[in-house]
C-alpha cells in the first residue's frame, strides 16, 4: 500500500540549514534577502508576533550572506532566490557577519543579565577567532576572547571593535544580526532591576 511521506514540522527549530538539509517543512522567505539589499537601509528592525519565524529568518540571512569556507549555495538551490543568479553572484557569501542572540539574557538579576550578554559577545568573538587573532591592535579583543573581564565599557564598545576587525580582515562592510534584542529590557523590567527615570 502506498504511503505518503510527509515532511516533518520544524517545531522549535530555528536553524535554517537544519530545516533544509533534514527536509522539514519550510515556508520560502528568501525574498526578504533581496528586499533588504534593495532598500539600502542601514538598520532594519523586524517586529512580528511571537513564533512568527524571526529567529529562523536571521539564521537564513546569516547562511546567505556570511563569507566562510563552507559553500552554502546548495541550501538555497530550490528556493525562490535561486532564480536571481546575478544577485547570488554579487551577494551570497560575500560579507562578514556578526550574529548575536540575547535569548539567554532573560535573567533575574542585573549582574546575571550582564554576564549573559558578555558571554554571548565573547562567543561571537571566538567564532571569528582567526580574524581577531590577526588584528594587530588586539589588546581589548584578547580580553573579550578570554571572557573573564567584567569591564562594562569594554563590552559596550565590543561590537564596534569586532566590526572594525572584520572589516579590516575581509575588506567588506559587516552585517550585524541581533536576535531577541528586547529580552534584556523585558527581563530588567519584570525582574525589577530596570529603573525608569522621569523628569
Amino acid at each position: 500500500m502506498f504511503k505518503n511521506k510527509l515532511k516533518k514540522l520544524p517545531v522549535g527549530r530555528e536553524d535554517f540549514k537544519l530545516l533544509i538539509e533534514k527536509d522539514y517543512y519550510y515556508v520560502d522567505k528568501t525574498s526578504l534577502i533581496e528586499e533588504l539589499i534593495i532598500t539600502h537601509d542601514l538598520v532594519n528592525l523586524i517586529t512580528r508576533p511571537r513564533r512568527f519565524g524571526k529567529s529562523l529568518n536571521l539564521s537564513m540571512l546569516q547562511y546567505f550572506f556570511e563569507k566562510s569556507e563552507q559553500d552554502n549555495a546548495a541550501l538555497f538551490r530550490d528556493l525562490k532566490i535561486s532564480g536571481n543568479a546575478e544577485f547570488l553572484d554579487e551577494h551570497m557569501g560575500k560579507y562578514p557577519v556578526i550574529s548575536l542572540s540575547f535569548m539567554n539574557a532573560k535573567q533575574g538579576t542585573y549582574q546575571a543579565a550582564v554576564e549573559s550578554l558578555g558571554n554571548a559577545i565573547t562567543m561571537e568573538f571566538r567564532r571569528h577567532g582567526e580574524a581577531v587573532r590577526q588584528y594587530p591592535y588586539r589588546k581589548k579583543a584578547d580580553r573579550i576572547l578570554e571572557g573573564e573581564d567584567s569591564d562594562l565599557i569594554l563590552y559596550q564598545e565590543s561590537l564596534l571593535l569586532l566590526s572594525q576587525i572584520l572589516y579590516e580582515h575581509y575588506g567588506e562592510r559587516v552585517i550585524l544580526l541581533i536576535d531577541e534584542y528586547d529580552v534584556p529590557l523585558e527581563s530588567a523590567y519584570t525582574g525589577g532591576y530596570y529603573s525608569v527615570k522621569t523628569k
